[in-house]
């Protein structure tokens, strides 16, 4: 009786505990529960609805995606956290960019009459970026006015801007119509006056050339002279000192002659030297105002030849414009012989290459260079017989309008101007010295247009270890040869040497760069289109580009 008391007790409490632990459902019967497991968010839970036991909760947020953050002009946003267990994410809300912080490169520099200034220039000082660029501001140029002094022969200059020139008793000069600048009326050049004198003779002396010396220096024959006198010479276009070693070869003298305060050159157009056999009368090229003359002696020793002359100046000597003792014909038929593209060496009489010579270089199509002394021209692809003068005035400066040449930067001193007007009729291929000291700079062609009086970009070329650059002309005129650190066209002349001066287009081609705005002709614009036939830009692009787009440099007037 004892033991069906205590079943009945223990039946009792398992029915009691199994109806407080599971919820009864009519589709199970309140057995056979079958519970899917319990997720971060839900308890263990029967298709039938029951549940036993708590949730799991999230675990600790691990990172999702890492911060990023904000920078002067890109939104950042924070962290990505989330659940290791399941899918639960939160962060990751935008952080604004932060916007620079400005800071000045530079304050402005104002712009003197000779001097360049500077607009301000602005930057970040988070990430360094530019945020107003420094731009160049070109030099303004004198403002001179000029005030007649009572000595009927000085004037006081004074520029409006500055005092770096001023100048109380400047010289009364005549600027070539009668007048000096203050307006004073100037004694004719027919009949000179005492404060401005003409200069109309030269006789300029020069000391014995002979071989296995060293090279003699120009001077004037007549006493007190009122010019001083600079010399260069040149064996085989390069420039010697004047204690070089003379050697059995040819070299060029070039002769710039200054005048003095109160004096001209206007009227002059011959320089004498007396005391050689040969009395050699050379033309020379005065500038503009009167100020400068221009002349060379070419002194031929190739052949050892001696010849005694009067007087101190013992030599032989041959101008560069006279040498009679060339037989043309001898020398078309040496081209004619050549084979199609070899250089042959070629002599002339005077300045003009003969149409011989041309004629010779179209049916053999030989290359055909001819040395001027301080320059040469390499003649090839003729397309028109016709006698040529290729000489230089290489004192042309006065030719450019000053004010053309005041957005370039670098050298702007080469100002050539050949004798040659218009089309050539053949590729003219000008091999120029600029001066070893310039190795490695580049050559920045520009055509000098007169009735715009504003310089076109050509091209540009490198300058080789020997100083030496070869420029190509279809067409000829004046041209500035302008040199700088880099090229300021993007488009380089194809490689005409075989030599250290040889330009590789691929090594040296830069980024697309701009010629100063107030000088650079348009990418589009022919600078040396061919007035004749009106050849447009288009046609020289006909050229290869393989060779790097070689702008062939025509003459414009």
């Amino acid at each position: 009786m004892q033991k069906k008391k205590i079943f009945a007790m223990l039946l009792s409490a398992m029915i009691v505990m199994s109806a407080t632990a599971v919820s009864v459902s009519a589709e199970c019967d309140g057995e056979n529960h079958e519970y899917a497991d319990a997720t971060c968010t839900a308890a263990q839970t029967c298709s039938c609805g029951a549940t036993l036991g708590e949730p799991l909760g999230h675990t600790e947020l691990v990172v999702k995606e890492a911060a990023v953050a904000a920078t002067c002009t890109a939104t950042g946003k924070t962290a990505v956290m989330g659940c290791s267990r399941c899918d639960y994410t939160e962060g990751g809300e935008t952080i604004p960019a932060t916007g620079h912080t400005e800071v000045p490169i530079q304050e402005a520099v104002t712009a003197t009459c000779t001097t360049d200034g500077s607009t301000a220039g602005v930057k970040c000082s988070v990430c360094d970026e530019v945020i107003t660029a420094i731009e160049t501001i070109p030099a303004t140029g004198h403002s001179f006015a000029y005030t007649k002094n009572a000595d009927d022969s000085t004037h006081a200059k004074n520029c409006s801007k500055c005092d770096s020139e001023d100048n109380a008793n400047e010289a009364c000069t005549d600027k070539g119509d009668g007048t000096c600048v203050c307006g004073r009326t100037m004694a004719s050049q027919e009949e000179p006056g005492e404060e401005k004198t003409a200069i109309t003779e030269v006789n300029l002396r020069m000391g014995g050339f002979e071989v296995g010396g060293t090279l003699p220096t120009v001077g004037a024959e007549e006493a007190n002279v009122n010019y001083t006198i600079d010399q260069k010479w040149f064996k085989n276009g390069k420039e010697v000192s004047d204690l070089a070693t003379i050697e059995a070869d040819k070299y060029t003298c070039q002769i710039t002659l200054t005048a003095k305060e109160g004096y001209t050159f206007k009227g002059l157009t011959i320089a004498t030297f007396p005391g050689f056999t040969k009395q050699p009368t050379q033309p020379l090229t005065v500038s503009e105002d009167g100020s400068e003359a221009t002349t060379s002696v070419t002194i031929d020793k190739s052949d050892k030849k001696e010849e005694s002359g009067s007087g101190s100046t013992g030599g032989s000597s041959s101008s560069s414009t006279t040498n009679p003792s060339v037989n043309a014909d001898a020398e078309a038929d040496k081209i004619k012989g050549a084979e199609a593209g070899q250089k042959v060496e070629v002599k002339i009489d005077g300045n003009t290459v003969p149409a011989a010579y041309v004629q010779a270089a179209l049916s053999s199509k030989a290359t055909v260079v001819v040395d001027y002394g301080t320059y040469a021209w390499e003649i090839s692809d003729v397309k028109q017989v016709k006698a040529v003068d290729l000489s230089i005035n290489t004192s042309a400066r006065y030719l450019v309008e000053q004010g053309a040449l005041k957005g370039l930067k670098g050298d702007n001193s080469n100002v050539i101007d050949i004798a040659h007007d218009g089309n050539l009729g053949f590729k003219g291929t000008l091999k120029y010295n600029v001066r070893k000291a310039n190795a490695g700079k580049f050559v920045n062609l520009y055509y000098y247009n007169p009735k715009t009086k504003k310089l076109e970009l050509q091209g540009s070329t490198k300058i080789g270890a020997d100083g030496n650059v070869f420029l190509p002309f279809t067409h000829c005129s004046t041209y500035v040869l302008n040199i700088t650190a880099t090229p300021a066209s993007n488009e380089l002349f194809e490689d005409f040497s075989a030599g250290e001066s040889a330009t590789v287009v691929e090594d040296t081609l830069p980024a697309a760069t701009n010629a100063p705005a107030a000088t650079e002709a348009p990418a589009t614009t022919d600078a040396a289109a061919n007035p004749e036939t009106g050849n447009s830009a288009a046609a020289l692009m006909a050229i290869p580009m393989a060779i790097a787009a070689a702008a062939i440099i025509s003459k414009k007037r």
